[in-house]
């Protein structure tokens, strides 16, 4: 709602612009790190989303080598190109089943 107020007072200013003038839409003021952590859930999603990323790079550096020391070099390999190749139809379905 507040997205169209804004656009419809920016067509307005637009249209009362005299010939070689410009005008730019500035959007709301950002907020800062502080104000964004006070959000309710944000400060908890984001310990919660840096925890899964630590998970997914660790499995993505370390998989190869430890399934190394239980396969050939060649299996090793494809099995941890298939997580690295499953994690993008698996974002993709995780998405659409979360919506």
């Amino acid at each position: 709602d507040e997205v169209r107020i804004r656009m419809a007072k920016l067509e307005a200013a637009r249209a009362n612009l005299k010939e070689g003038e410009t005008i730019e839409d500035e959007g709301p003021k950002p907020i800062s790190y502080a104000a964004a952590i006070r959000i309710p859930m944000v400060a908890q999603y984001a310990f919660a989303f840096g925890f899964f990323k630590l998970t997914n790079y660790v499995l993505f550096f370390w998989l190869p080598y430890f399934l190394g020391k239980n396969f050939d070099p060649v299996t090793a390999n494809l099995i941890a190109a298939c997580y690295s190749v499953g994690m993008m139809p698996g974002g993709i379905i995780v998405g659409y089943v979360s919506d």
